[in-house]
């Protein structure tokens, strides 16, 4: 008896110490690039980043060869999330991309018919498609500071549905 109470007691701390959670922290910023007009200083020819300030964002577990959404986090004004995952990989998706193409379209619509065409079923499928970020939390790693950048387009921003077609900036 005293063995088979040793053999649970054993397991119970295997399975506790697998699911362990860790604290981790993840930090988002946008990339703005130069979009022309004046000769850009160096500087401005570096573009801009700036913080992702409160970007929402779906975090899905890649265990077990599987893409199983686990939580929706927001960012702060900062564009930092602190929180807590298991052991494992990750990716994240702006949650934009859980929309149907139609709310995206009226989201990110814009009245100037001139210079912006839409971009079509097609390229916001591939768009919907594509990873944000994607990360692997382990139990050996004492750094879970994790960072990305999400990269604008000039003239459009993030928007995925609509392309600038209108003239270039001299």
């Amino acid at each position: 008896m005293k063995i088979q109470n040793l053999f649970v007691f054993f397991m119970s701390v295997y399975f506790i110490a697998s699911c362990q959670s860790y604290h981790i922290q993840l930090h988002g910023d946008i990339y703005k690039p130069y979009c022309g007009g004046a000769r850009p200083t160096e500087e401005q020819e570096k573009g801009v980043v700036m913080a992702a300030s409160n970007s929402v964002f779906i975090v899905f577990d890649l265990s077990n060869n599987q893409k199983k959404a686990v939580k929706n986090i927001k960012l702060d004004s900062n564009g930092n999330y602190f929180g807590v995952l298991k052991e494992g990989r990750y990716v994240l998706q702006q949650v934009e991309k859980s929309w149907s193409t139609e709310t995206l379209k009226n989201y990110y619509s814009v009245s100037d018919t001139i210079n912006y065409r839409y971009a079509g079923e097609k390229k916001i499928a591939i768009w919907k498609e594509q990873l944000d970020y994607d990360f692997e939390v382990k139990k050996e790693t004492s750094k879970r500071a994790y960072n990305f950048v999400l990269k604008e387009r000039c003239f459009v921003g993030l928007n995925p549905c609509f392309e600038y077609i209108g003239p270039k900036p001299r």
